[in-house]
This record gives C-alpha cells, structure tokens and sequence, in this order.
C-alpha cells in the first residue's frame, strides 16, 4: 500500500516514550529507548527500541586571517579511525564540548582556540549548526568562524591531562580549497565549515580591506 508522504507533518507529540533505561554511564552515555510514535500512512509504530547515544552539544570554529587570507586548521589522533583508515590522525578546525549544561557557546569557542591553536579571537561569525549523527546521537554541533590574526599561528598544543596532542598549522586559503576538492577531509565539521566559507568569504575580504 502506498503511503502519503506530509513534510512536517509531525512534532514530539506525536511520540510516546515508554521506557528509557541507561545501557551505559561511561565518557559516552548510551540510552535504551522504548517508544511509540504515529506513522505517515496514518497508523501507530508500536514499541520501537533504539539506542541513544546522549553526548553534551559541542563547537567548532574556522579561524581565519582575512589580511593574510590564511586558515588555521589542527592534525590530531582520532582512534576511531584506527580500523577504517590508514591512519587515524586528521584535519580537523578547532572544536570542543560544552561540559557545563548553559555555558555560553562563544567562550567555550573562545577558550578551545586558545587550548588547541594558541588563537585570539577578535570577531565570531555563526554558521551553521547541526546533530553530528541523527540515528545515533543527542549532540548537536555548533559551527562559527572566527576572524583573527593568524601570524605566528602554529605550533603544538593540548591539555596534558587530557593526553591531548595537537598541531596547529596555518595554510593559504586556496590550499584549504584544494582539500576539498581532492577529498582529503574526512569529518563532517571541516567539511561543512569550509564548503560555507568557500561561500562567504569574500565578504569578510572586502570589510577588512574597506577598513
């Protein structure tokens, strides 16, 4: 039978959770959830179960010279990556989770570019945000670009006590494009980030040479 399809139709009320029983309480929080919810053909899915994965929401920048046109993107491991590629380090923009229920986005962005890549930030631009993995996961990620100098910029950094190592490096804008086109970036926050600042970067070019 075929079934009517309505954009939008449906909201939370339009779910019934009947049981959620925490699988996990470890650095990730995995949930078992039981739930009932209405169908487009106009029944009810009764007694679905699936696994939530809840994680705090978390924000990523692209720091970028508009005087130098340069971009500043870090290398870390990634153990998840280990079985899957052929090598577990990768590029990535600077980014990190908010640990603290209502902590204010901007300084959580502020203090990772300063921990991970020794950056001041002088201007924060939104761009987008986004569920990092919607079958899967409650986090949301939160993306901005953040205008500032980048020169000196590089180096190694990281909390030790959380056994981080990263390199900061800073390369010309058309490289960072040419990353993109030759599809050597892996995760979906670097790749959304750049493909929006290949959009709309000429517009920061034109306000810092207008100054």
């Amino acid at each position: 039978m075929k079934r009517v399809v309505k954009k939008g139709t449906f909201t939370n009320k339009d779910v019934t959770i009947k049981a959620c029983e925490r699988a996990y309480n470890g650095f990730f929080k995995l949930d078992k959830v039981t739930f009932d919810h209405k169908r487009f053909d106009g029944g009810i899915n009764h007694d679905v179960v699936r696994e939530v994965v809840q994680r705090q929401d978390a924000v990523g920048v692209l720091l970028y010279d508009p005087k130098r046109d340069e971009i500043l993107l870090i290398e870390q491991i990634r153990i998840p990556l280990y079985e899957k590629s052929e090598s577990p380090w990768t590029y990535e923009i600077v980014a990190g989770i908010m640990d603290q229920e209502g902590e204010d986005r901007e300084a959580v962005v502020r203090r990772e570019a300063l921990e991970e890549a020794g950056v001041t930030i002088d201007q924060l631009i939104p761009m987008h945000h986004y569920f990092s993995s919607t079958g899967g996961s409650t986090e949301q990620l939160f993306l901005y670009l953040g205008i500032c100098s980048l020169e000196n910029a590089g180096g190694v950094f990281g909390v030790e006590n959380e056994h981080e190592d990263i390199r900061a490096f800073t390369l010309a804008r058309e490289e960072a494009f040419q990353l993109l086109d030759q599809n050597r970036l892996d995760n979906a926050s670097t790749l959304i980030a750049l493909l929006w600042f290949r959009q709309n970067y000429q517009k920061f070019q034109e306000e810092t040479h207008a100054n």
